[in-house]
């Protein structure tokens, strides 16, 4: 491959990818509960206010918020605001991606079958638009990476990285451990004692700064108990004989390697990749680059196992990147085992053509990425609702209702009846709704928890009619007339 077609390759995934994201961005699928309980917070509090612990058990970094905070008031649709900066975070992310490749990888198909699993990931696109700090995970993630591979000479850009980091993303402390130890890594404690002496005022700088931001907005928050009830699940236990704990990896190799890669069924084959991938590592001598993909993964189950630090789902989306740098690594020691060198351009090829097929077409076919679509089933009310009737908010709806009334999305002039939550007791749910006799009520639907909403309307057959009925993903509305 010559290296005008190899850029061009590089050029057109990349403009391929960003075209994708924009896309989904322009899409404007309606925020899902967690998104609307922070977008709250941002459209109601200034800079000065964002500072201070968010309504709604909400917790996020200080500068993910201000960012946030300035493009929602400088936008004229609230919505796009809001979404803006994880897209542009998806973007620079893209470029230090491919940048960290060029440095793994010296075949240009290689560096190609990286950069197209990145680029066409599903995950990725749909948290290019998603209103919380995970795409600015990332960006941290791959921006510490880079700075300690290209920069790990200019003490002034690893002291600027971090402490932006820091105040970025709540990950950045695994990062920085991580970089830390990369920078000081070498073969005998006295080369280790010179560059710690070198990147002192680097180190000392990060961590006085980490106290500071950690002291005043992470120790004692008030959201602290609730975030660990709620992330229970994600905590490993320490007992490492326990089938506890190995049915926590197991479920979570799964959860990486089938759902958020989207392998699916394949996904031992991609896990299988990854071990042959830190193998080759190891027996190409590049410890280093071996430490990169494997340590922020092990600290972070570390800091698991203390209930510091959650493990699991969107939590671990910036641990990504690592994986797939293994993946494709393994790809490139079987490569090696077959001596296939770029002059069998042939054999080669395959590989980025099929990876970006398999990516594509899993990305393709499920285009606009959709979550919690409540506007479509608010829209079916709009245009639907009468005067003489009623509106019912299921109380997982209601965070999102409040958003969208706000924001002039609701047109129904009518005071809702706001649900509560009565968890395990499906019948208070109907005593709330049919609180009138003889009437007509609209009830919304979304973020139903655990099948609720077919189990009220299940036990409301018996009582009520319905008249009109819509349903999407993870939210309806339904038109109920109580029988006489």
């Amino acid at each position: 491959m010559s290296n005008k077609s190899f850029k061009f390759s590089v050029l057109a995934f990349s403009i391929l990818s960003l075209g994708i994201a924009i896309f989904q961005y322009f899409y404007n699928r309606s925020l899902w509960h967690d998104e609307v309980s922070i977008a709250l917070n941002i459209i109601h509090k200034n800079s000065f206010e964002l500072l201070k612990p968010l309504d709604y058990g909400q917790v996020a970094p200080i500068l993910y918020l201000e960012f946030t905070n300035f493009f929602t008031s400088i936008f004229p649709q609230v919505e796009y605001g809001l979404r803006i900066f994880p897209l542009i975070c998806f973007g620079c992310s893209i470029f230090l991606f491919f940048k960290i490749a060029s440095y793994f990888f010296e075949n240009k198909y290689i560096k190609l079958s990286a950069l197209a699993m990145f680029c066409l990931m599903p995950f990725f696109i749909y948290y290019a638009s998603e209103v919380k700090q995970y795409m600015s995970d990332l960006l941290v993630a791959l921006l510490i990476i880079y700075a300690v591979i290209y920069h790990q000479s200019n003490r002034l850009v690893l002291l600027a990285v971090g402490l932006f980091s820091i105040a970025l993303s709540n990950v950045s402390v695994i990062m920085l451990c991580s970089a830390g130890l990369y920078l000081t890594m070498q073969n005998d404690v006295a080369n280790i004692l010179i560059e710690l002496k070198k990147y002192k005022l680097v180190f000392v700088s990060w961590s006085v700064f980490f106290a500071i931001y950690y002291l005043l907005f992470i120790h004692n928050h008030p959201s602290q108990q609730k975030m660990q009830e709620y992330w229970k699940g994600s905590f490993i236990t320490t007992n490492v004989f326990s089938s506890k704990f190995w049915a926590f990896l197991y479920s979570n190799l799964h959860n990486i390697f089938s759902y958020m890669l989207t392998f699916g069924k394949a996904w031992y084959v991609a896990f299988g990749l990854f071990i042959i991938g830190c193998i080759g590592l190891i027996t190409k001598r590049k410890k280093k680059l071996l430490f990169l993909v494997l340590f922020p993964v092990l600290l972070h189950l570390l800091l698991s196992s203390f209930k510091l630090y959650p493990f699991g789902g969107r939590l671990i989306l910036y641990q990504l990147p690592l994986f797939i740098l293994g993946i494709i690594y393994g790809i490139q020691f079987i490569f090696s085992l077959l001596k296939l060198n770029e002059k069998k351009e042939i054999l080669q090829t395959v590989v980025p053509f099929f990876i970006a097929l398999f990516f594509g077409f899993q990305l393709f076919r499920n285009l606009p990425l959709k979550h919690e679509e409540i506007k479509e089933s608010i829209n079916f009310i709009n245009e639907n609702f009468k005067d003489n009737e009623q509106v019912y908010i299921y109380y997982g709806a209601v965070n999102a209702y409040n958003f969208y009334n706000q924001i002039g999305i609701v047109k129904f002039n009518t005071k809702p009846l706001i649900g509560s939550c009565y968890r395990g007791n499906e019948q208070m749910y109907i005593q709330d709704i049919l609180q009138k006799e003889n009437s007509t009520i609209w009830v919304l639907f979304s973020h139903p928890h655990q099948g609720e909403d077919l189990k009220i309307l299940k036990l409301l057959d018996s009582k009520c009619t319905i008249l009109k009925q819509f349903v999407t993903e993870k939210s309806s509305a339904y038109l109920l007339q109580t029988k006489q």
